[in-house]
C-alpha cells in the first residue's frame, strides 16, 4: 500500500490545530471521501475527547438522494455518532452552475451548525482538480491556489485533515477498513468541468508524466504563498485606508501583520488573520490615504475589507468604475457601490446614509470615507 494507515493517523494527531476545540462536525456526503474521513475522525475522537457529530446535506439532485441519507444515518449509528440531515431545494444561481450552485447552498447549511469546527473531506486530488478548472474560468490568484487546511468563515473554522493524501490513498484506507461508501452517478458526466478534467485530462498528463501531481502540488503551494503575502499587504493597507489624519505609512506606526501561510482557501479570510481584519472591519475607509495607494492595491484593499465582513465581492469592472468615481468626484457628489455584481453610479447631491434604500448592500462614498452599508 501506498499509504501507511498506523501513519496517517498519527499525522493527523500531531497536526491537529491548537486552536480548534469544542464541538466538531463532519460534512458527510457519503461517498469515499467523507466515509474515511468519519471513521478517522470518530477513531481520533476518543483520545483528543472531543464532542462529534455529522451533517448530510441532502441537495434533492439525485434520484438516489434518500438512500444517500439511509447510508449516512447507518453509518452514523454503527459509530454512535449523532447525525444531522437538511434537506435542500438548490437553486441555480444565474451564470453560475448547479454544480457551484449546490455548493454555495451545502456551505450556507454548514453555517447554521452550532459546530465550532466543520470538518471537509478535501483531498490532495481536489486540489489539483480546482486549480486547473479555476486556470480553464480565468479565475484570479486566490481561486487558483485552492482549499487550505485550516480556513474560518465568521465564527466557525473549517478543517480538511485529508488535505496531504491522495484520492488513491483514501481509497486503499476504505479498502482496508471495508468502509462501504456510495458513488455518485453525476461524478461520471464530463459535462461537468471538474468530472472533465478528472476522466479526461489529468489520464492524458499522467500519461505523459507520472509525476504531474507532484509538481502540480508545487505550483499550488507557490500560489498560496503568493496569496499570503498579497494578504498581508492588504491588511496593512487596510488599517492604513483606516487612519482617519493623512498620514505617511512609513509614519502610521502599523506593526507587519503575521499570518499562518495554511490558512487561506478561496472563499474565506485567513483563520489567522481574521481577528486582526475584524476587529476594525467595520470602520469606513479614509479616501486620501486610499488614493494614496497604487490601483492595484486600492482593489486590494477593498476586496480584503468585504471579505472580513463577509459581503460579496464586486466584478473588476464594476470596482474599476468605481474607485475612478471616487478619484474624480466633485464637491457635494455621493458615490455608491452596489454588491452583488450591480453597477456602480454617481448620486447627485449631499445624501445622507439613511436616506438611502436598505433592501440591498452597498459601498457609499460620502465626503472623505467609504462606508459599507449592510442590507437588513
Amino acid at each position: 500500500m501506498s499509504l501507511n494507515l498506523n501513519r496517517i493517523e498519527t499525522e493527523i494527531l500531531k497536526s491537529w490545530p491548537a486552536e480548534l476545540t469544542g464541538h466538531y462536525c463532519i460534512g458527510l456526503s457519503g461517498g469515499c471521501d467523507s466515509v474515511v474521513l468519519l471513521h478517522l475522525i470518530a477513531s481520533l475522537a476518543k483520545k483528543r475527547q472531543i464532542t462529534l457529530t455529522a451533517l448530510h446535506v441532502n441537495h434533492g439532485l439525485s434520484q438516489q438522494a434518500l438512500n444517500w441519507e439511509q447510508h449516512c444515518q447507518s453509518l452514523c449509528d454503527n459509530l454512535s455518532i449523532p447525525l444531522r440531515i437538511s434537506r435542500l431545494s438548490v437553486v441555480k444561481h444565474p451564470g453560475m452552475g448547479l454544480e457551484n450552485s449546490a455548493r454555495i447552498a451545502r456551505y450556507a447549511e454548514f453555517s447554521t451548525s452550532s459546530a465550532a469546527v466543520m470538518i471537509l473531506a478535501h483531498h490532495e486530488d481536489d486540489l489539483i482538480e480546482t486549480m486547473l478548472s479555476q486556470a480553464m474560468r480565468g479565475s484570479n490568484l486566490h481561486n487558483l491556489a485552492g482549499m487550505r487546511t485550516l480556513t474560518r468563515r465568521q465564527q466557525q473554522y473549517y478543517w480538511r485533515p485529508l488535505l496531504p493524501y491522495s484520492k488513491q490513498d483514501l481509497i486503499e484506507y476504505a479498502a482496508h477498513y471495508q468502509l462501504k461508501y456510495i458513488e455518485d452517478e453525476s461524478n461520471l458526466d464530463p459535462q461537468y468541468l471538474r468530472n472533465f478534467l478528472r476522466l479526461q485530462i489529468i489520464p492524458q498528463l499522467l500519461a505523459y508524466d507520472k509525476q504531474v501531481p507532484t509538481k502540480l502540488i508545487k505550483s499550488i503551494h507557490s500560489l498560496q504563498e503568493a496569496c499570503t503575502l498579497v494578504d498581508e499587504l492588504a491588511l496593512l493597507d487596510l488599517k492604513y485606508c483606516q487612519n482617519s489624519s493623512p498620514s505617511a505609512i512609513e509614519s502610521a506606526n502599523i506593526a507587519p501583520v503575521k499570518v499562518n501561510s495554511d490558512a487561506y482557501t478561496t472563499d474565506t479570510y485567513p483563520a489567522s488573520a481574521e481577528k486582526d481584519a475584524s476587529a476594525t472591519a467595520k470602520l469606513p475607509l479614509y479616501i486620501p490615504n486610499l488614493l494614496d495607494l497604487s490601483y492595484l492595491r486600492q482593489v486590494n484593499t477593498l476586496n480584503c475589507w468585504l471579505k472580513a465582513q463577509a459581503m460579496p465581492l464586486p466584478t473588476q469592472k464594476h470596482l474599476a468604475e468605481f474607485l475612478r468615481q471616487v478619484a474624480e468626484a466633485k464637491t457635494g457628489t455621493t458615490q455608491q457601490l452596489i454588491l452583488g455584481g450591480r453597477a456602480t453610479r454617481p448620486i447627485p447631491g449631499t445624501l445622507a446614509q439613511d436616506a438611502l434604500p436598505t433592501s440591498y448592500s452597498h459601498l457609499l462614498r460620502k465626503k472623505q470615507h467609504i462606508y459599507l452599508i449592510k442590507s437588513c
